[in-house]
């Protein structure tokens, strides 16, 4: 029976520590631009302690590179292990 493994990845050190990707997504509605931020200048900018969850600065200070709309959404995914 396999069992799920529990982690916190509620600051931008958890993430870094769990090898978590955060995405940025554009708020504009003509637009369906995603990408995957760079977490190294992520921590820089906020600060490893930097709790992305309650905190709307991430999701405000993002701006898209397609259309330049400024704000949007974050989604979180553990990086995929291939494995021959």
């Amino acid at each position: 029976m396999a069992t799920g493994m529990k982690m916190s990845v509620a600051t931008l050190q958890d993430c870094l520590a769990h090898d978590v990707r955060i995405w940025g997504h554009c708020g504009s509605s003509h637009c369906s631009k995603a990408e995957e931020l760079d977490l190294a200048k992520l921590i820089e900018h906020f600060g490893a302690d930097y709790s992305y969850i309650a905190d709307d600065r991430l999701r405000n200070a993002l701006r898209c590179t397609r259309c330049g709309h400024k704000g949007g959404t974050i989604t979180i995914a553990h990086r995929r292990i291939v494995r021959d």
